[in-house]
Parts: structure tokens; C-alpha cells; sequence
């Protein structure tokens, strides 16, 4: 989804049922004993649907929700999760926690994610991930929770397939808490810490800076990248965005080996011809790109350290300025070759085809691997700007070094 130029005040697209159907949820969560800040809503901002305060401000430090355990949907087995869950869906209007699910149920469409895509609407993503990797939890449940528990593969219900969506796009692990489930993703604009109460009776949830009434509750759904958030929520992560591709070159002749054991003698160690090479960028606002980024440290909790955009901004870019000229062309390479000799379609291509209307999942495929092609095209860009910064440096030193 995207958020730039958007009106940042959009309550009249809440629908009177989406605050019908929050107002019941919240009655029933604090009739079991939990408790939801009054201030909280059903909110549209930013682009996106929500939940957020509707006319006062947040402080930092105040706790607006706190979900009692025996309302969180959870469960030691997974299959065992999902199958208590589609037993839950088909009782409807009879089960225990039908406050929860029928605020759950209409929000669910299996066809936002690719394992639910046809073959034709995968194949447009061109090999990218995560196509080769959609079908993770479909293949887990059929071969985990139905085939090694002696059912089918191929058979299972309807509200089995609503209960495993449920797991893989709201559970988490504290399982699917009530209200807490409501809130979005986005890791430039985590607002929200998760507390465990002293006497583990209680899940909380803390504001972590000020939230404005024009804002909206953040959380961080926790994927190593942005692949993973398509793959298990169907959409793009707005910002900072993370992609990796794997390239396995092909083995090199004994006559470039040499060369590059004349050029450089350390490759016989580090640089095995035919290993596979992964590449990793972090892309934040202004073009500002972390190459071969280090691993996300973000947890579950949102206990990590709060950071303003312009200082996340500073920091992915002392990293990538901290990196070798070796290093820089490397990503370079595999980046050039992931955009010109893999993929068959430049992302200028994409955003015309794009334009052409294509069918509802075609589409999604093709903005998807559009913004991916973008956002390694700029970080080409980027690499270049520095690779040619430190040759303008060293020429300049040479020149002064002759004066």
C-alpha cells in the first residue's frame, strides 16, 4: 500500500460496520477483563486502515491496551492451532470468541497472498522471491498438520484454509491477541513496544513516542525482508525496505581464475567460483541505501533502540561508505546481473505494462516486481555515485601529491 499524498485525515472511510464491529471486539476483551485506551479507534490514515487515536494525542509511555491471556487465541502445537481454529469458524455465531472473529473473517483474502495466486500470476514474478518460496506454509500444513496426522494433502476445508490465513497474517508469538491485531505494519514508524505483564496475565502494549491524533498505531511484524512480508501479508513494506536475491555464478575458466588471482591473490579464499553469492540492500526515503546491510536485530517485543528517520538515514549511509571498493562492485555486479541477464523486463517496462490494466493477481505480481527492480536500480546509482566520489578523491590527492 502506499502512504505519500495521501490525506492524513480520512475518518469519513471507516465504515459505520468497522467501528460497529471494533466497538463489540473492545466490549469483550475488557468483559473478560482486559482493558482498551477509550481514546483508540478505527482510523484511516496514512492510507491505510487501522487502529489510532481519534481526537486526543498519545504520551509516550502510556498503555493502551492490555489483553487478558485467556482471550489470546494460542496454542503449544501449530496444527493443532489451526485445526482449533477452523473448528471455531464453522460453530459461527455459537463459538466462544465470535467477537473475535467477526472482525477476523471479512478481512481475509487468500488471493493477496501467491500461494493462492494461480500458476500464470506467480510466473509474473519472475523468478524473484518469494516465488519459489510461497507455497512455505500451504506445503507445512499439508504435509505437517494433514498428511503426517493421516488426512489428505489435497483435503481440507474451507475454514481450514481461513484458519491457516489466520495464523500466518495475525498470529505472532504470543499468538493472536484481540485489538493488538488491528495494528499495522511499518519498521520507519514503530510507535508501539510489547509488555508482558509481571504476573504473565496480561499482554501490553506501550506507546513509545508521541502519537498524534492525525497518526496511527505501529508495529514491526518481524521478517528478515520485504519478500517475506509479501509472501505471508501480501503487500509491500513502505519504508525502510529490505531485498535479497541469491545469484550462483557460473564456474569460472582456469583463465579468468588466474587473472583473478593476479588481481587479487586473497580470492583463492574468499571467492570460490561457484558458490552462491547473496545481496542484500535496505532502501530508506531520499534514496538513501544500506548496502550488504547486517541482519535486523528487531524483536518481537519493539524493544529496540527508537531512531528519527535522519539518524536510521545517517546510519545506512556511514555503513555503505564504510564499505570496500571490492565490496561495492561485488553488489554491483550481482545487481547488474540480477536486473540485465535474469529478469526479462526492465521496471520502466513493468510500470507500462502496469498501466495497460492487468487481472487482479498479474497486477499485484507486476507492481510487486516493479518496486523491487526500482529499488536495486537505485542502489546501482548509489554505488556508482560513491565508487566515482573515491576516484574524484584520489585524483585529486594525486594532483596535489605532483604539486
Amino acid at each position: 500500500p502506499t502512504v505519500d499524498g495521501v490525506d492524513m485525515d480520512e475518518r469519513s472511510n471507516v465504515s459505520a460496520d468497522s467501528q460497529k464491529a471494533y466497538r463489540e471486539l473492545v466490549a469483550w476483551v475488557e468483559q473478560e477483563g482486559g482493558f482498551v485506551d477509550p481514546r483508540l479507534g478505527v482510523v484511516h490514515r496514512q492510507g491505510l486502515q487501522g487502529i489510532g487515536p481519534e481526537t486526543e494525542s498519545l504520551e509516550v509511555g502510556t498503555v493502551v491496551m492490555k489483553i487478558p491471556g485467556n482471550v489470546i487465541l494460542a496454542h503449544e502445537d501449530d496444527c493443532d492451532f489451526v485445526q482449533h481454529l477452523a473448528h471455531e469458524i464453522r460453530l459461527r455465531e455459537q463459538s466462544d470468541i465470535y467477537p473475535f472473529l467477526q472482525i477476523l473473517l471479512p478481512q481475509l483474502d487468500a488471493h493477496r497472498l501467491p500461494a493462492f495466486w494461480s500458476a500464470a500470476a506467480r510466473r509474473e514474478l519472475q523468478g524473484l522471491p518469494p516465488q519459489a518460496d510461497a507455497y512455505r506454509h500451504v506445503g507445512w500444513y499439508q504435509q505437517t498438520c494433514l498428511k503426517m496426522k493421516g488426512g489428505h494433502p489435497d483435503n481440507w476445508s474451507q475454514a481450514q484454509i481461513q484458519a491457516l490465513l489466520l495464523v500466518v497474517t495475525y498470529a505472532s508469538s504470543a499468538g493472536l491477541p484481540p485489538v493488538y491485531h488491528l495494528m499495522n505494519h511499518h519498521r520507519g514508524l514503530i510507535n508501539t513496544k510489547i509488555v508482558v505483564s509481571d504476573d504473565q496475565a496480561f499482554l501490553e502494549v506501550h506507546v513509545t513516542r508521541a502519537v498524534t491524533s492525525e497518526e496511527q498505531l505501529y508495529m514491526d511484524y518481524v521478517r528478515p525482508t520485504s519478500a517475506d512480508y509479501f509472501r505471508d501479508y501480501g503487500f509491500v513494506e513502505h519504508w525502510p525496505r529490505r531485498w535479497s536475491w541469491t545469484w550462483e555464478p557460473r564456474a569460472s575458466t582456469w583463465a579468468e581464475t588466474l587473472w583473478n588471482l593476479v588481481q587479487n591473490p586473497a580470492s583463492w579464499v574468499d571467492n570460490t567460483p561457484n558458490s552462491p553469492q547473496t545481496f542484500t540492500l535496505e532502501i530508506w526515503p531520499d534514496e538513501v541505501v544500506a548496502i550488504q546491510p547486517p541482519p535486523i536485530t528487531t524483536t518481537f517485543s519493539g524493544s529496540q533502540p527508537i531512531r528519527t528517520l535522519w539518524e536510521s538515514q545517517q546510519e545506512a549511509r556511514q555503513h555503505t561508505e564504510s564499505l570496500s571498493v571490492n565490496q561495492l562492485q561485488d553488489f554491483r555486479h550481482g545487481a547488474l546481473h540480477l536486473l540485465n541477464e535474469t529478469l526479462p523486463t526492465t521496471w520502466m517496462e513493468d510500470e507500462a505494462l502496469l498501466a495497460m490494466r492487468q487481472n487482479g493477481d498479474v497486477e499485484k505480481a507486476i507492481a510487486y516486481r516493479l518496486e523491487f527492480k526500482r529499488n536495486v536500480d537505485t542502489a546501482i546509482h548509489v554505488v556508482n555515485r560513491i565508487l566515482e566520489q573515491r576516484l574524484q578523491r584520489e585524483a585529486n590527492m594525486e594532483a596535489t601529491q605532483e604539486l
